[in-house]
């Protein structure tokens, strides 16, 4: 399942070495390039390739001085710079109150890139509402997770498709299952929210609201439900209509996770508790002699 809300996103563990970054760096051009070799990464770094084995390998340090030099060959961008090359400088320093201060920039950087790079994976992510839909649809009973199905299912073209499974991928909840030629989940659950106003939320749940009234239109009462209510409310109980309406979703997917045999058709249940009408007014408050 994938759960879309108003809270804050868990972070990926971050490297805390600066030989990891090298090695991933590395790892992706291999993938990329099958030819691509360590010899030729060295070369690209400007060091020999027998340091770049030692270095991989633990048995030797980059320099501070060449550190820099180092992160703008790996094309890190100005943040990435920065914690590489203080990584660095950590891995010499041993008098405590400075690696404290060290290992404190090294945070704060670290959290200036996190509230970037969760703005914009999220953004791609709900851009386009199919990419939610895809990553379920493994859950259907007797589907094939491939671009051409899920075209199919979900009305979309194949370009799109293609381009939500690879996106997923990228995202590491599918793996290609190349004997069966289709994906598979990686993942049963993926939580995508954020704690602080976030356009890409405000474009999705516009979208799946033009979703519902397609369905207002197009499907029979046998193939939804759709009620409203109307009621006047003291807003300082909107903590607890929200514990209420986490507990009906919560119970909504209990029950699909009882069918998990016969589910065949994909659904999406959108909970909307808002304020109708202009806010009142704070009413006045009286001093102490009974004056406004």
């Amino acid at each position: 399942m994938i759960e879309i809300a108003n809270n804050a996103i868990p972070a990926l563990m971050p490297d805390t070495d600066y030989r990891d970054v090298i090695a991933k760096r590395l790892k992706h051009l291999t993938n990329v390039n099958s030819g691509y070799s360590l010899r030729a990464f060295a070369r690209d770094l400007e060091i020999s390739p027998s340091l770049l084995s030692d270095l991989l390998k633990g048995k030797r340090g980059l320099s501070v001085s060449r550190a820099f030099d180092v992160a703008k060959k790996l094309k890190l961008d100005l943040h990435e710079s920065e914690v590489f090359t203080l990584l660095v400088q950590l891995e010499y320093t041993e008098i405590e109150s400075v690696r404290k201060q060290i290992i404190d920039r090294i945070h704060h950087l670290r959290s200036v890139q996190r509230s970037q790079d969760r703005g914009s994976e999220s953004f791609n992510f709900l851009f386009n509402w199919y990419n939610a839909a895809t990553f379920e649809l493994a859950a259907l009973a007797d589907f094939k997770l491939d671009a051409q199905h899920v075209a199919e299912k979900l009305e979309i073209t194949s370009d799109e498709a293609t381009a939500a499974l690879k996106l997923l991928e990228n995202h590491g909840l599918l793996k290609f299952n190349s004997q069966k030629s289709c994906y598979e989940k990686t993942e049963e659950r993926f939580l995508l929210s954020s704690d602080t106003p976030n356009p890409a939320l405000r474009h999705y749940h516009g979208t799946m609201l033009n979703k519902s009234l397609e369905a207002l239109d197009n499907q029979s009462n046998r193939e939804k439900f759709i009620g409203t209510e109307t009621f006047a409310f003291d807003e300082d109980l909107l903590p607890k209509a929200s514990a209420i309406i986490e507990d009906c979703f919560s119970k909504l997917l209990e029950l699909s996770a009882s069918s998990l045999n016969r589910r065949t058709e994909l659904y999406q249940a959108q909970i909307n508790l808002f304020r109708i009408g202009r806010r009142r007014a704070a009413p006045l408050e009286l001093n102490s002699s009974g004056a406004f």
